[in-house]
């Protein structure tokens, strides 16, 4: 739908540029205007680009909060979150930032942000958000476990399935602990540059549909 949206905007578009030629070519030879000067037609063209760029990119936007509502949502809350990123100098601010833009955006029942401590080598929780069993909220997790090793060295989101080809059943059995002791089904990495800065812990989606 929003490809045929797009080529019937296209269209439009095209069509309204060669009513404007047409119309311009006319009125050029009624007043006698010399059009045919190579330069002429360049500056025309340019001048009809510039005008018709603002058009097609707000025909764009329109086209994807019609058809598209989840992407540009989401594109507007990172828009906003970096924003706000920048007025902050607190972890703890920017963490609870993060967590209300995930659930803006994705419906979770419930998210927690987990950062290295440098001294203790450990993720602790800085922020949460939805309903939390009071153990989860003192969980913490060795910087050298499986889990937080996998979230540094594969550098992408992990979910308790991602362990289930794990040859260790001891490996397994740490990494499913992990998850079922935060009752998550996903674990995202916060990385800079080669470092492991922490995760976000989050829920099951309220709709019930997979992450």
């Amino acid at each position: 739908r929003s490809s045929g949206a797009y080529g019937a905007a296209t269209l439009a578009i095209t069509g309204l540029f060669a009513a404007l030629i047409t119309f311009a070519d006319a009125a050029f030879r009624r007043f006698n205007v010399n059009a045919e000067s190579p330069l002429f037609s360049v500056v025309f063209l340019f001048v009809a680009i510039l005008a018709f760029n603002p058009l097609r990119n707000r025909l764009q936007a329109l086209v994807d909060r019609l058809f598209d509502r989840d992407r540009a949502g989401h594109r507007d809350a990172l828009r906003e979150i970096s924003e706000a990123m920048v007025s902050m100098l607190s972890l703890g601010e920017i963490s609870e930032r993060l967590l209300l833009a995930i659930h803006d955006t994705i419906p979770v029942s419930r998210s927690l942000v987990l950062l290295l401590d440098e001294p203790e080598r450990r993720l602790m929780p800085t922020a949460w958000r939805g309903e939390w069993r009071g153990e989860a909220r003192g969980f913490s997790l060795e910087a050298s476990h499986p889990v937080a090793r996998h979230l540094w060295m594969r550098r992408q989101e992990l979910s308790a399935a991602d362990f289930e080809s794990a040859a260790d059943p001891e490996t397994r059995e740490r990494c499913r602990e992990v998850f079922d002791a935060l009752d998550v089904r996903l674990l995202v990495p916060i990385l800079f540059g080669v470092d492991l800065l922490g995760g976000i812990a989050i829920g099951e989606k309220l709709s019930g549909d997979k992450l």
